[in-house]
């Protein structure tokens, strides 16, 4: 599943953004970054994931699901009646089946990432994001992105978690990591005239 993990290091290494000095880009300014740093761990991965999963598709999983176990019915009751109890039970395991892909392909994804981090092949790490009028660069213990705004598609938001999309990945940018409110403020001001939202 897609994190910040899983985000590959910028196109352009030297690209360069000011963590101190303001920038002016054409209709905005800003005075000063818009800082956003803190460890990044389960809790924090877990919320982005279900964010992400906020799609149409997840929107309208219990329609779907009443619409298999239906067709499970159907079928069961047609082979009931035909007498070919094998094709009824055959049915049956198939729309359970497909029903259970479809609730792991659309799920929240938490099994999985607290095996990745229970197991050790990931733990928290230190995420320092600097958000000027020129980009975004991100800042993690081995690696840093440099990213220009047009290098994001679009960002999604719930109360307490923002995420940045790069194409089909994302840079997770929790509330807490903010300095306070007036700062998360900010940033979704920041955000919402520079990028369209993901529903």
């Amino acid at each position: 599943m897609p994190n910040s993990q899983a985000v590959s290091s910028s196109a352009n290494p030297y690209a360069v953004f000011a963590p101190v000095a303001g920038v002016t880009d054409g209709d905005a300014s800003i005075e000063q970054p818009i800082v956003v740093e803190g460890m990044l761990g389960l809790p924090q991965l877990i919320r982005a994931a279900n964010l992400t999963t906020g799609t149409l598709l997840r929107r309208h999983r219990p329609l779907i699901l009443m619409g298999l176990l239906l067709l499970s019915l159907v079928c069961t009751a047609y082979g009931y009646r035909c007498n070919t109890l094998k094709f009824a039970v055959r049915m049956s395991f198939q729309t359970a089946a497909a029903g259970l892909l479809f609730v792991a392909a659309s799920g929240q994804g938490h099994w999985t990432l607290k095996l990745i981090f229970k197991s050790g092949l990931q733990k928290a790490e230190r995420q320092i994001s600097t958000i000027t009028a020129a980009g975004v660069r991100t800042a993690f213990r081995r690696r840093t992105l440099d990213d220009p705004w047009s290098r994001f598609t679009a960002f999604s938001e719930s109360e307490d978690m923002i995420i940045l999309w790069r194409g089909p990945l994302y840079i997770p940018l929790p509330k807490e990591f903010c300095t306070g409110p007036a700062e998360w403020e900010r940033l979704r001001e920041l955000l919402y005239a520079r990028l369209p939202v993901r529903r």
